[in-house]
């Protein structure tokens, strides 16, 4: 997020914004290729844990596209989301689907802060991060709370 926003900063909005849009869309799908071609030996890397491996894909195949959406509330998440949409055989159009509905609109408001903030206000960088975060990490609590619900609904 930093860097996003510091794009901004320096080069302003929208080369910011293709260029970001660029890199991120490039770690995305180097990560989805990958993992699609190799399968559970990229999640071997990413944790040897097994259970919590499985916990990962479980997760992932049944809400794939809303961890797709809302990763950009945690570093690496992102990347990883993306290795267990191509692990998880996600299709393309889904994937890709998703990852424009969670990211290019957190691409505009980080770029845009970051473009319209300078060295004597900070203050919109701050708050776009601040608020893009939290916004994103109560929808996933919201979102585990309901999930968690359900199963507990399911299993009696």
């Amino acid at each position: 997020m930093t860097i996003i926003i510091l794009a901004g900063y320096f080069i302003g909005f929208e080369l910011a914004l293709f260029y970001t849009t660029i890199g991120l869309l490039s770690a995305s799908l180097t990560g989805y290729f990958l993992s699609k071609r190799y399968g559970m030996k990229v999640l071997d890397k990413l944790s040897s844990n097994e259970e919590q491996k499985l916990e990962m894909t479980n997760l992932f195949n049944k809400h794939g596209v809303l961890v797709i959406v809302l990763s950009r509330a945690v570093p690496m998440l992102p990347e990883i989301s993306s290795c267990l949409a191509g692990a998880c055989e996600m299709s393309f159009k889904r994937f890709l689907t998703a990852w424009i509905i969670g990211t290019i609109p957190y691409l505009c408001v980080i770029t845009y802060a970051g473009s319209i903030s300078n060295l004597e206000n900070p203050m919109p960088a701050i708050y776009a991060a601040l608020g893009i975060t939290l916004l994103f990490w109560f929808i996933w609590m919201i979102f585990m709370r309901i999930d968690k619900r359900r199963t507990l609904r399911e299993n009696q």
